[in-house]
């Protein structure tokens, strides 16, 4: 536990886990500069995404499943991309989508919506080859801080 996704082993992980975890390693070359890698800080690259099929505990009354038909269903994780929530205040992948204006860094829009649709490209990607069928999308909120 606590290895980036590069350092796993593929064989090893699928032994201890099986079939219910799916790591997909992005390599293209957005994904080998600035802040996107893996490591140091980060679990997860910027477009990297891990997969779990997990079961569910409660019914919709929100009563714990008895026996053991409990229904399964995926979770896919994703890290977003963290530019901040003030120019005061620099968060970690905000000099990788920024641009000099004037005195000032401002936010290249265009870069960080281009790395953001990467994000969702691989996410659904992820969801295509697992053949889910129902796909609730959750739009990020803690995902920076899943990388840490």
């Amino acid at each position: 536990f606590g290895d980036d996704v590069e350092r796993v082993d593929p064989a090893k992980l699928r032994k201890e886990v099986g079939q219910t975890l799916h790591v997909w390693i992005d390599r293209t070359p957005k994904s080998k500069v600035g802040g996107a890698p893996a490591g140091d800080d980060y679990l997860l690259g910027r477009y990297d995404v891990v997969a779990a099929q997990v079961v569910a505990d409660l019914d919709r009354f929100w009563k714990f499943y008895s026996g053991h038909m409990r229904p399964s269903f995926w979770v896919a994780h994703a890290a977003a991309i963290n530019i901040g929530e003030s120019y005061s205040h620099r968060s970690p992948d905000f000099s990788d989508f920024s641009q000099a204006d004037g005195n000032a860094n401002r936010l290249n829009e265009e870069a960080y919506y281009e790395a953001m649709r990467h994000v969702l490209e691989n996410v659904t990607e992820a969801a295509r080859v697992l053949k889910i069928k129902d796909f609730i999308f959750f739009p990020f909120g803690m995902g920076a801080f899943i990388r840490h």
